[in-house]
């Protein structure tokens, strides 16, 4: 796809100095551009449980498959051990 695009002297300056810190070429320039703010609204558009897949939190600790039922059953019964004096 070929893009034609007018830009005032703020952003021909800014573009400039992207151009010449990246030593890249105008698409290049403007390929990254699309990447970061592509990856920025799938970001902001996606289900936080999606995010939370993608950063590879969840399904990274193992345990009961039941423990969502019977936390607090879990958690009683730590307790009862921590605190058992005898």
């Amino acid at each position: 796809m070929r893009i034609n695009v007018r830009l005032d002297q703020e952003y021909a300056s800014k573009l400039s100095y992207l151009m010449k810190a990246t030593e890249s070429t105008v698409s290049g320039v403007i390929k990254c551009a699309i990447d970061i703010y592509y990856a920025d609204l799938q970001t902001r558009q996606a289900k936080p449980e999606e995010i939370w897949k993608q950063s590879g939190f969840i399904g990274c600790a193992a345990g009961s498959e039941t423990l969502s039922e019977n936390y607090k059953d879990i958690l009683g019964d730590l307790s009862a051990t921590k605190h058992d004096h005898h």
